[in-house]
């Protein structure tokens, strides 16, 4: 019998959703932290990693890997916006980059 993947469901915040929305739309953000701010946006808007990654062009498995790590950083970033909500930005750029850079971001702060 198989089992069917069923992908993290993704939450934002208002305010997570308008940091990932001006990453999205920045002009002068890198290509990649554009798209996988694009990936969380539209996992939270419901979508599936296939359609996904049909709309924005990139392997399914990508789509999967940063639903998958948005999900496992989203306690620690909810943490952060409730505890230190300026640093809300940087972690969130930290999140989209690796898992690694957002637990170093925390250790500092």
């Amino acid at each position: 019998m198989f089992k069917l993947f069923q992908a993290p469901k993704i939450t934002l915040s208002p305010r997570q959703r308008q940091i990932l929305e001006e990453l999205k739309k920045g002009t002068h953000v890198p290509q990649h932290l554009a798209q996988r701010a694009t990936i969380i946006l539209l996992a939270a808007y419901g979508q599936t990693n296939t359609k996904i990654a049909r709309t924005i062009k990139v392997n399914r498995n990508t789509v999967k890997a940063w639903r998958k790590r948005w999900a496992a950083s989203a306690q620690t970033l909810d943490r952060t916006e409730a505890d230190r909500p300026r640093t809300l930005r940087a972690a969130i750029g930290a999140a989209l980059e690796d898992a690694a850079a957002l637990e170093s971001l925390l250790v500092k702060s």
